[in-house]
């Protein structure tokens, strides 16, 4: 799911920082953006590329607790190999983003690398026709999705070689122990592809606040805050302990640089570690591609509209301005465009027909309710943007979230 403009440098999310931050519009940016200077690659459908594996035991690599201190230039040098630049074709152009290598295998058993595992954020894979992944030294590949998860905003893509040769030098990130001891004040540097051109850029920084609250695209999640710069294209690239090598945190946000200076996110290390877990394990079960036990989306973003009553009058509307078709609501039917009037989840109804200034945030906080859970009871009141807005009423259960699956 992509709103107008996601991607596009200037252009920004809709982004509320719980208790520090009043909704800022248009001052928040995911990361990425779009190159004109992207690799084409196509897939064989169009769609992702399949693979035959089967529930992938993933080598989790974790820093020791006591890590042996050393100079940045020595951390870079191991680290930078294992940041790639992502370049991914979407229905309406191309977009660039950043990915951190985390595992390598010899599938074949032959003494060489020929397969890489890599992390990135959901938001940089979305919506792809095809993903190509350069590395530091350009060796371009392309790239599978293993499973991908909107809430946590981390997926997983693979890239595999024939020629193993093109993963020599390539090295594997290894996550901090714990990365809730962090400490604000810890010395940081962010690895990515900023602007989509320019890969294996290094910026320092220090963590500068941990656990901090932020909703974006109405999902809730708890970031790691830095003031490492960070621009569009760093999505999905690494945030590491300066001094260890340590991957402490996959970068995800930011704001721009007019807005606000040094205000930048990235996914803390537990929550990326234990999403490529699930992610890596469940993939070609019953659903195909990885997925996280419980997590669901309702999968949609919303605006207000106006509509002409009569000559001079108008009316507001809550209007779905982009929707996940993996999500709850493009499964029951509810598309783009799509006015909504009322939601009700286990009981509980958000009735949308007075607007109100907050009318929006309030119905992105009621459905990223951290309470609900798959199988809970949804009735959604809503009507078509065209015509004479007869209601249509959809009733449904929360369903599990697959991405890429179209079951």
């Amino acid at each position: 799911m992509r709103s107008m403009g996601k991607f596009l440098a200037g252009l920004a999310l809709v982004a509320a920082v719980s208790t520090s931050f009043a909704s800022c519009t248009g001052m928040f940016t995911d990361g990425s953006r779009p190159s004109a200077e992207a690799p084409q690659t196509e897939s064989e459908s169009g769609n992702f590329l399949k693979s035959e594996d089967k529930g992938i035991t993933s080598n989790v690599h974790v820093v020791n607790e006591t890590p042996t201190s050393s100079g940045l230039v020595e951390v870079l040098d191991k680290a930078r190999p294992s940041v790639v630049e992502i370049y991914v074709k979407l229905s309406n152009g191309t977009s660039a983003g950043s990915g951190v290598i985390v595992d390598l295998q010899d599938t074949d058993q032959n003494g060489k690398n020929d397969t890489a595992y890599i992390v990135t954020c959901h938001h940089v894979i979305e919506d792809a026709l095809s993903t190509s992944v350069k590395s530091i030294y350009g060796v371009q590949f392309e790239a599978s999705l293993i499973g991908s998860d909107p809430r946590s905003d981390v997926g997983v893509i693979k890239i595999r070689s024939e020629n193993e040769e093109d993963l020599e030098g390539l090295t594997y990130s290894s996550w901090i122990a714990d990365s809730d001891s962090l400490k604000v004040g810890t010395s940081v540097v962010a690895v990515g592809n900023p602007l989509g051109i320019l890969g294996g850029t290094a910026t320092t920084g220090i963590i500068s606040a941990i656990n901090r609250g932020v909703v974006i695209e109405g999902n809730k999640m708890t970031l790691l805050q830095t003031d490492a710069a960070i621009n569009g294209g760093n999505s999905g690239g690494a945030l590491f302990d300066a001094t260890t090598g340590a991957l402490v945190g996959i970068v995800n946000a930011g704001y721009e640089s007019y807005a606000a200076e040094g205000l930048n996110f990235a996914i803390p290390a537990n929550v990326a570690r234990e999403v490529e877990t699930e992610l890596m394990s469940t993939y070609g079960g019953e659903y195909e591609f990885g997925y996280v036990e419980g997590n669901y989306s309702f999968g949609a973003e919303f605006r207000l509209v106006s509509r002409a009553v009569g000559w001079t009058s108008y009316r507001y509307y809550v209007a779905v301005s982009a929707i996940d078709s993996y999500g709850a609501l493009a499964k029951e039917g509810i598309a783009a465009g799509d006015y909504i009037f009322s939601v009700t989840v286990n009981g509980k109804t958000l009735d949308l027909s007075t607007i109100t200034a907050n009318t929006v945030s309030d119905l992105t906080s009621f459905l990223s309710d951290t309470e609900y859970n798959v199988g809970d009871e949804v009735k959604i009141n809503y009507a078509r943007s065209s015509g004479s807005l007869k209601e249509y009423t959809a009733e449904f259960k929360i369903r599990q979230y697959v991405y890429g699956y179209d079951g």
